[in-house]
């Protein structure tokens, strides 16, 4: 009896942790927000066009913190904050993978932005119909890679970029917010991917 009750004991606490870890994607949305007026767009991005962009992080103790990313080797990036880190690493001409996780146990994270202005020079270019802002090719809809925390994630995209003097299309955007439901806790991870495009 006592055996079989520490085999369910355990089956349950395996279960908890298996359901703490669950984290699930939410989708994502669009944002009009400031525009970004573009004179040419490139579908090609270096991690010198990563860096001109920035990155803002709620921590769930109630403070925002603002990052810029750095060099970390050759189409390669981070941005390092007092509790998290956010990595950026081209894959591809079309695809950046960006990797987020707790460096330091002191605090938790509701969101994430990673920001643009009229001075960045990398935008977010994501699958839209019916068509799409002329230099950004097709693009690519958030991919979450992978996910583990008690939180769902919901991405959304925010501050068109116009190539002038044509209004948005609606596929590409300066900026990008993730919002954890949950918080962003240590030991939790997430690995995504985005296409990325060179914004002059």
């Amino acid at each position: 009896m006592r055996h079989l009750t520490a085999i369910l004991a355990a089956s349950a606490t395996f279960a908890a942790a298996s359901a703490a870890s669950a984290a699930g994607y939410l989708g994502m949305s669009t944002s009009l927000g400031i525009i970004r007026n573009a004179n040419a767009v490139a579908q090609v991005t270096t991690d010198l066009d990563i860096r001109t962009n920035w990155v803002e992080i709620d921590y769930c103790s109630g403070f925002t913190e603002y990052l810029s990313f750095t060099a970390l080797g050759l189409g390669r990036v981070q941005a390092v904050g007092s509790a998290l880190t956010i990595r950026g690493k081209i894959i591809g001409a079309q695809t950046t993978e960006y990797t987020v996780f707790m460096h330091s146990p002191t605090d938790a994270v509701s969101e994430i932005r990673i920001r643009g202005s009229n001075n960045t020079k990398m935008g977010f270019d994501i699958k839209t119909a019916p068509s799409d802002t002329p230099g950004s090719l097709g693009g690519m809809n958030f991919l979450p890679v992978s996910m583990g925390g008690a939180w769902n994630l919901s991405v959304d995209f925010m501050d068109a970029v116009a190539l002038f003097p044509n209004p948005p299309q609606g596929d590409l955007f300066a900026s990008m917010k993730l919002h954890f439901t949950s918080c962003f806790k240590p030991g939790d991870k997430l690995v995504f991917r985005v296409d990325t495009d060179r914004v002059q």
